[in-house]
């Protein structure tokens, strides 16, 4: 079993909701914990991220892409967190307009 899919069912998640941290499809994401597609060094930071965990924590020794420059990935990672910010404000500001 993989050290990403120890960690997520050690913490009860679903693969749907790990899917959803990294902007990818249930199966695509089940390909990557199973270990037959890597994940990319951005998946890796968005799930590190996420949790507050470090990637050797969640992910082992291996499963990460060394493909990614750690400078793109760390810039994607900031335009991540920014769009999730912007759309949790959007949510709040619509539960402030529903009556």
């Amino acid at each position: 079993m993989s050290a990403i899919k120890k960690f997520r069912k050690s913490i009860g998640q679903t693969q749907e909701e790990f899917a959803a941290i990294i902007h990818v499809s249930k199966v695509n994401y089940s390909k990557k914990e199973n270990e037959k597609v890597k994940f990319s060094l951005n998946e890796a930071i968005l799930i590190s991220n996420h949790f507050n965990k470090s990637i050797e924590d969640i992910f082992g020794d291996g499963g990460v892409s060394q493909n990614d420059t750690s400078r793109d990935a760390l810039e994607e990672d900031k335009i991540n967190k920014k769009r999730t910010e912007n759309m949790q404000m959007s949510l709040f500001e619509d539960d402030l307009e529903t009556p």
